[in-house]
């Protein structure tokens, strides 16, 4: 699949690589993606799972991240910069499903 993604601040941007998902109807969301980094002549394998389970009067939200950085140890120093990155945008997505959810729920 390769289509532009949105961001929050509606800038687009086209993701590079290998991008599959698939949605479980127990309430698990999984997507694989794996992206290249010409720059750093490394590879990202990205593996992100979410759970929703009804809990305490809401749903329980939970998210694992598998990040597998293949690149030389030459640049490997970089790697949090990589990893911090990724760590912005959970925070970023868990907020947009936050606020998704809470809306949907006034809704009903």
């Amino acid at each position: 699949m390769n289509r532009p993604w949105g961001n929050p601040d509606g800038e687009l941007y086209q993701p590079v690589g290998t991008h599959r998902g698939g949605f479980q109807p127990l309430g698990s969301l999984d997507f694989h993606h794996t992206i290249h980094v010409r720059q750093l002549r490394a590879t990202i394998d990205v593996h992100i799972h979410y759970s929703l389970q009804p809990g305490d009067g809401g749903t329980r939200v939970t998210r694992w991240l598998v990040l597998d950085i293949a690149m030389p140890a030459v640049l490997r120093p970089v790697r949090p910069l990589i990893t911090a990155s990724f760590d912005k945008e959970n925070v970023r997505t868990l907020a947009a499903l936050k606020q998704y959810a809470e809306t949907r729920s006034q809704v009903r």
